[in-house]
């Protein structure tokens, strides 16, 4: 059913706890005695979802003697987990009261269908009839009597999740009542939102609730989905000719629970159905060819013994005749030519009927395992569509005896597509790789069919299968360096996948193994938020635009978010295997070609939170390692040598210490940093939780990113060293700065403060990140010129430099008087004004309130003694970088050095 339970006594007292079935007997597994402190775990729970349960507590006391505690419950889907205390919670079966009603919230109201109905002659807006729900919950298999569920549907009214909308009643019950569901409540808004009910009869309003975890589910196939959302009236064609309205649904085998059920009920409160169609007979879905009204569809079967071969189908709409058709064909064993062609490329260019007239041309052709599709070198004769199989794409060597696998392609994959423009032969082989089917249109009746098409359309099939891939590609960023050959040799590993509007292209969660770029149209990047109970929208991709790359460097990594088509848009797709084929074939690292995807991940870093240039960003990229490890695998152990620093691009690592996970870090973060601000061995292990992918970079390299930007490290070290800490990691820390000016202005002490940091604002002003954004020499000798007057002329200075070396004012002056003042003049200054800050200053703001509030914001790390390589006093980073820099400096300020 699920993952574990765990039960654990905090109490000073015994407990007894016991379990019993519906018929009242015991559930042996879960009757357990704990004493004080004990722990009963169970690794796999055992108790049937949605069954109900009667659960006794028994709470022992020496001096109040025997206390009982009971209740009953249906049993919750424990997917993430369950941890039971003994404390008040338990006694009180509060958090099992919560698990339920999570259970019941998601499996219930997703049932619900609301509209605006008619009873005790009142009218009631967007109401649910009870006894519609309850028939809903029985063939569904949620409740197994429509007695359970009743009482399912009472405990939902109980905790407000279902309101009445009349008082002539009190309790749920299996009869023609109104009841509401408050949206406003918290277990709904976190698992559900309204939608409008695509199913619905003509000119009806009505209201559905789709639940937040089908969507963020990776395994939710269309088939499971489909089986608890489409229902609704159609009608059904009879032998005499008559359209006579059924209520249809599709339901679960009781008989075999892998399978579904195609039913029609004469009405929707019946529970026998009237005829029941195996999903896995369904032959084929499709329109009737002769209906002008959009909204009547064929379903053909494999003939059967209670069932028809063939049923004629009216929908109330030609919206609900499309979604029905849409979900029975993800059941359906073959699709119609047509549907087949209306999924491929081709749908981007020709309308309904060009695409009926290209398939009368069509033919079917079989080709069986082994067997050559075409050869390279071979002069294109017919276009062809693979409908089922899988055909393998070969590069040939130059003898022609030699076949590499480059990728392999499944429908609706078009083959021969150059013959829309130009005779010219094929590029590359290809090759059955399982038994296949083919829809074939040979020159001749390609040809006759073009005649047929304007210059528009001809048009834009040349450019779509001449040109289209090739400039998509040199828009996109990841490619914009490729030679001809190379953009070539990476042409060939790329499918279309078109996607009509609305429809969903991945979910949230979904596992991922392509990458895309936009041809055209444009689709929708949103994540759900289930505490607020909406969609938040986070980009629009359009022409040219990219995403999925994650999919190239770690194959099978879950989607961050869903993406969804806003206007019917044609995709390129690119595998990772076809990916991997062309890196080879062109001779390219995946660092140089994933150059942007890995600058990203690092400015996204929070460890690189300061100011840094992209030239920076763009030489640590280089220097990255790109790994991808599986469940289980070892990044490092506690005790061994720190040399790496880590970010995680996707997946999840655990931190473990003491053989007991103590975090576990996703996508953004990173770790190992402390090997890189202080010379120390691990601190803990980690180990990779789900399947991951990690940038690392080496303790030289990191050394050498820093040496410019400092201010990058500053956290890693507050963090580590806390009240061991530097003066120079709290000045270039954005908390840490706040809080010392905020303990500086309490003491009196500011103007210093301000003095240095005006002279950072300087140094950064005269030396930005980007060389384009340099000022002149004649403004910098300007500023110079006016910082120094402010500091040594002005006749009452706020701060006290009589402790100052005389060599820092004169190495100033001397800079003002031969008009050589660079980023560097104020150097000297700056590093006096540290200093003077940490002695006077530093030791009172570590005991202050204001440091305190530091820490505690920050957070921090937790260290054995043994994990330093040794007990002397390290240098941090910060305080080497700027040694560094001072001696650059020197360089800097002569004459020679500014050659």
């Amino acid at each position: 059913m699920g993952s574990s339970i765990t039960i654990t006594n905090n109490t000073d007292h015994e407990i007894y706890i016991t379990l019993n079935d519906e018929k009242g007997g015991n559930v042996d597994d879960y009757c357990v005695m704990l004493k004080p402190g004990d722990t009963k775990s169970y690794k796999e729970c055992t108790l049937q979802h949605g069954a109900k349960y009667e659960v006794i507590c028994k709470h022992f006391s020496s001096s109040d003697g025997q206390d009982l505690k009971k209740a009953t419950f249906f049993a919750p889907s424990f997917t993430q987990g369950l941890v039971l205390q003994a404390d008040p919670d338990l006694l009180d079966l509060q958090m099992l009261k919560d698990a339920e009603l999570q259970y019941l919230t998601s499996n219930i109201v997703t049932g619900v269908i609301l509209s605006d109905r008619e009873a005790y002659g009142i009218e009631f807006k967007n109401v649910f009839i009870a006894n519609e729900l309850v028939v809903y919950l029985v063939l569904h298999n949620i409740a197994n009597s429509r007695a359970q569920a009743v009482r399912m549907c009472q405990k939902l009214l109980e905790a407000n999740v279902f309101q009445k909308a009349a008082d002539d009643y009190q309790d749920f019950a299996d009869k023609f009542l109104p009841f509401r569901v408050n949206t406003d409540h918290e277990c709904v808004r976190s698992m559900c939102k309204v939608v409008p009910w695509e199913f619905s009869r003509k000119d009806i309003n009505e209201f559905r609730f789709e639940g937040f975890s089908a969507m963020k589910n990776a395994f939710c196939s269309p088939r499971s989905k489909a089986a608890r959302e489409i229902e609704g009236w159609l009608e059904k064609k009879s032998r005499m000719g008559f359209y006579n309205p059924r209520y249809f649904r599709i339901l679960p085998d009781k008989d075999n629970s892998k399978k579904n059920l195609l039913c029609y009920f004469e009405n929707v409160l019946s529970i026998q159905p009237a005829c029941k169609i195996p999903m896995d007979k369904i032959l084929l879905v499709e329109r009737q060819r002769t209906d002008k009204t959009g909204r009547i569809f064929i379903i053909n079967t494999v003939p059967g013994e209670t069932y028809k071969k063939v049923y004629t189908v009216r929908a109330p709409s030609q919206r609900a005749c499309y979604m029905w058709i849409k979900n029975l064909q993800n059941f359906a064993q073959t699709m119609t030519p047509v549907d087949f062609v209306s999924r491929s490329a081709l749908a981007s260019v020709l309308d309904r009927k060009a695409i009926r007239e290209f398939v009368e041309n069509a033919t079917s052709k079989k080709i069986r395992k082994g067997g050559w599709v075409c050869r390279a070198n071979d002069v294109i004769t017919r276009v062809l569509i693979l409908t089922s199989g899988e055909v393998g794409l070969y590069e040939t060597s130059e003898d022609g005896k030699n076949y590499s696998l480059i990728t392999t392609h499944r429908p609706v994959r078009i083959f021969g597509e150059q013959l829309f423009y130009k005779e010219t032969p094929h590029i590359l082989s290809c090759r059955a790789q399982r038994d296949c089917e083919f829809l074939c249109v040979k020159k001749r009746d390609l040809q006759l069919f073009m005649q047929t098409q304007g210059q528009e359309v001809k048009g834009r099939l040349r450019a779509l299968f001449e040109t289209g891939v090739k400039k998509c590609i040199e828009k996109t960023i990841f490619f914009k360096n490729l030679t001809l050959t190379q953009e070539e040799k990476l042409m060939r590993g790329f499918t279309y996948r078109w996607v009509p509007a609305n429809e969903v292209l991945f979910n949230e969660g979904d596992p991922g193994h392509h990458f895309f770029i936009v041809y055209s149209g444009a689709l929708d990047v949103i994540q759900v938020d289930t505490f607020e109970s909406k969609e938040i929208h986070l980009n629009k991709v359009r022409s040219g635009d990219v995403f999925g790359e994650i999919a190239l460097m770690l194959p099978g990594a879950v989607r961050t978010a869903t993406v969804r088509a806003s206007e019917d848009s044609l995709l390129l797709a690119l595998d990772e295997k076809a990916f991997k084929s062309f890196l080879r074939a062109a001779n390219l690292k995946l660092n140089a070609m994933m150059q942007e995807r890995l600058v990203y991940t690092l400015k996204s870093c929070e460890m690189f939170s300061g100011e840094v240039s992209k030239a920076s960003f763009n030489q640590l990229a280089q220097e990255c390692k790109v790994e991808a490890l599986d469940p289980g695998e070892v990044v490092f152990k506690k005790g061994d040598e720190g040399d790496r620093f880590y970010m995680i691009a996707a997946g999840e690592v655990e931190v473990i210490v003491d053989d007991r996970v103590v975090k576990v870090l996703g996508r953004g973060n990173y770790f190992g940093e402390v090997a890189l601000a202080i010379d120390m061995k691990r601190t803990a292990s980690c180990v990779v939780k789900t399947r991951a992918l990690l940038l690392s970079v080496d303790k030289a390299s990191f050394r050498r990113f820093i040496g410019n930007n400092p201010e990058t490290v500053a956290e890693s070290e507050l963090r580590i060293c806390r009240e061991k800490c530097q003066i120079r990691s709290v000045l270039y820390h954005s908390k840490g700065f706040a809080k010392f000016s905020k303990f500086m202005r309490r003491i009196g002490a500011y103007p210093m403060l301000q003095y240095w940091s005006e002279l950072c604002d300087f140094r950064k002003w005269a030396c930005p990140l980007e060389p384009d954004q340099e000022p002149c020499e004649k403004e910098i000798q300007r500023k110079v010129e006016q910082i120094f007057k402010r500091f040594f002329e002005a006749k009452q200075s706020r701060v006290d430099l009589s402790e100052m070396p005389l060599s820092v004012r004169e190495g100033i002056e001397e800079d003002i008087r031969g008009n050589m003042a660079s980023p560097a003049t104020f150097i000297d200054l700056e590093t006096y004004l540290v200093n003077a800050l940490a002695k006077q200053h530093l030791d009172a703001f570590k005991v202050s309130e204001e440091f305190q509030e530091l820490l505690e914001e920050l957070g921090g790390y937790t260290m054995s003694a043994s994990g330093r390589s040794d007990n002397k006093p390290k240098f941090g980073a910060i305080d080497r970088v700027l040694l560094r820099r001072a001696t650059l400096s020197k360089l800097v300020k002569s004459p020679e050095g500014r050659k």
